[in-house]
């Protein structure tokens, strides 16, 4: 599957993007996440980006409120994880998923 995606990379999209682990486990740890979705969306500067956010077993998205109340610090607060690392620039060791 990932070589058919090189072959036929669609222009502007990365090859791939690495997540801290950190975010992800507080992703995880979201009360109510049995599932992780992942939307993609454009940054400012027109780069494609995925963003990761915890759903439910209703598969409802568990989003943080959207009162101007978010409180990062809250690690009860459902996030939403868009900061990766993206290839290119920033790409792994050569590896059977990316040469």
């Amino acid at each position: 599957m990932t070589k058919a995606f090189r072959q036929n990379q669609p222009q502007g999209m990365p090859l791939c993007e690495t997540f801290n682990r950190e975010a992800i486990d507080r992703l995880r740890a979201t009360p109510g996440c049995t599932q992780i979705r992942i939307y993609y969306g454009i940054k400012e500067a027109r780069d494609i980006s995925a963003i990761l956010v915890a759903a439910d077993a209703e598969d409802r998205d568990l989003l943080p409120a959207l009162t101007g109340t978010f409180n990062p610090a809250d690690e009860e607060e459902p996030i939403i994880v868009d900061d990766s690392f993206r290839c290119p620039p920033h790409c792994p060791p050569s590896s059977p998923l990316n040469t």
